[in-house]
């Protein structure tokens, strides 16, 4: 999206041109231009806001999808081990008894004629994590550039 300072540049671009065009092929055709571009502007804008909306219901989903999956993951490790401190562990993914394989064979014995299936929903839920974050950092790209782009303008006005 144009910062607001690309915007009022851009209508200043707009109005020095309709100066030069009123001259040339009259006024009515520039009013029309000026008109079609505030309803493209306007729908832009519309777009944008309802993508922050849904964007807002996406991100309320995954925190509440992580949330039941965390809580789970306690109920699960509890309940191999009363003395595995579950919490601990989930809050600290570098924890030693991720490392642990008695504590591996238990969750694998636990599970048991699950344990397929749980493995392939959780292999599942990391694709899925990895290919929205890859898509994400789409937007991240954007807002480095951006920032780039803002950075050369202020240094290129302090030189002037």
């Amino acid at each position: 999206l144009p910062s607001c300072y690309e915007v009022h540049q851009s209508f200043v671009v707009m109005a020095e041109l309709a100066g030069l065009l009123l001259g040339v092929a009259g006024i009515l055709p520039v009013i029309v231009e000026v008109v079609q571009g505030y309803k493209k502007v306007h729908k832009s804008i519309i777009l944008v806001l309802n993508c922050t909306r849904g964007l807002k219901i996406v991100e309320l989903g995954l925190k509440v999808q992580e949330q039941r999956f965390l809580n789970e993951l306690e109920i699960l490790l509890q309940q191999v081990d009363q003395d595995t401190r579950a919490r601990d562990m989930i809050e600290d993914t570098s924890h030693p008894l991720w490392h642990d394989k008695d504590l591996d064979a238990r969750v694998r014995q636990s599970l048991s004629r699950s344990y397929a299936l749980c493995v392939e929903i959780i292999e599942s839920i990391k694709t899925v994590l990895q290919e929205l974050s890859e898509k994400l950092m789409k937007f991240e790209e954007i807002k480095n550039e951006r920032q780039e782009v803002r950075l050369s303008e202020l240094t290129s006005e302090c030189i002037s």
